[in-house]
């Protein structure tokens, strides 16, 4: 299986350019960035991938960010809840003024 990251942004391609130049494109100028990158420590386990492990997926705007709202859903209902518990703190302090 391959190691996958995810990197999530929102970008409106210019018109008259097909997605699948653009990811050509991008791909490449990833991979030039890549090779940049100073090698991992010797005694490192990471195996710096190779130009032809590297790529950009482009998807449309219709398919969301539904990645990102799963990996966050629990933290969001936590912060959701702690919000509710400081507001009904909040209200209690006030009702006793």
């Amino acid at each position: 299986m391959r190691n996958k990251r995810l990197a999530a942004q929102v970008r409106r391609l210019r018109p008259g350019i097909a997605r699948t130049r653009a990811e050509a494109a991008l791909t490449g100028l990833f991979q030039q960035l890549q090779a940049a990158e100073p090698p991992p420590p010797a005694r490192s386990p990471n195996r710096k991938p190779t130009p032809v492990e590297l790529s950009i997926k482009l998807l449309p705007g219709s398919h969301g960010l539904e990645t990102l709202g799963r990996e966050y859903n629990e933290l969001l209902g936590v912060l959701l809840a702690l919000a509710a518990i400081v507001l009904a703190i909040a209200s209690f302090n006030d009702h006793e003024d």
